[in-house]
């Protein structure tokens, strides 16, 4: 797997998740090589609506977001989506088992 290039900020974020998330290491996704499947991406949205109205936003303002900070767990493929409105100090992460999800040239969900 190739991995992800992180800004400043993202590499930040990446040691805070790995910080909190113990064993597993935390490792940045390209966000165009994630593939959902359909009942993750309807727990997106609703996630995007959470952030929204904690944030005071429209959701679509938030949706527009919801794919800057991607991380995966190893091993288990969870994957981690950060969804941050910094300028509101809203943040939420967003865990997606590894059944639901692939990366883009796979043909079967990571992990699997």
């Amino acid at each position: 797997m190739r991995y992800h290039s992180l800004s400043m900020a993202q590499e930040f974020l990446r040691r805070r998740l790995q910080a909190g998330y113990g064993p597993e290491v935390v490792v940045p996704v390209d966000p165009d090589a994630v593939g959902l499947h359909e009942s993750a991406t309807e727990a997106l949205q609703s996630a995007a609506e959470k952030v929204a109205a904690q944030a005071g936003l429209p959701p679509q303002h938030v949706a527009a977001r919801m794919f800057d900070n991607i991380f995966r767990l190893e091993p288990s493929d969870t994957l981690v989506l950060v969804v941050a409105v910094p300028e509101r100090g809203v943040e939420m992460f967003v865990e997606i088992p590894a059944k639901l999800w692939r990366l883009a040239s796979q043909d079967s969900p990571a992990g699997g």
